[in-house]
């Protein structure tokens, strides 16, 4: 991945960050790398851990942002945050969002899939 896409991707993250802790979400992990997979962001919302999937599109070209985030995907975050919580957090409910960037336009999508 060139330089120019992964500061594409990490603005985005740090905007996704901002806009999820001002909506009281704390920050648990940034970038967490794990056996099969990364997740971009983990929060707790209350008492539920939230795996957060942030995709980024600067047009529509290729589709929108929340397309981009496919079965596929969606299957390999599935499989590690079950994993990373069998660990961490045995007992706690686990939820997956996404926040899509649209070019300028940012959307949360809670409870995503």
């Amino acid at each position: 991945m060139s330089r120019r896409r992964q500061a594409i991707g990490r603005a985005g993250e740090e905007r996704a960050e901002m806009l999820l802790g001002k909506a009281g979400y704390r920050l648990l992990a940034r970038n967490l790398r794990l056996p099969g997979g990364e997740i971009d962001l983990l929060f707790l919302d209350g008492s539920t851990l939230v795996v957060v999937e942030v995709k980024r599109r600067e047009s529509s070209d290729y589709g929108s942002a929340l397309a981009a985030v496919g079965r596929s995907k969606r299957a390999t975050l599935r499989r590690i945050a079950a994993d990373y919580a069998q660990i961490v957090a045995p007992h706690a409910c686990v939820r997956f969002d996404v926040v899509a960037i649209d070019g300028e336009r940012m959307t949360h999508y809670r409870n995503a899939f």
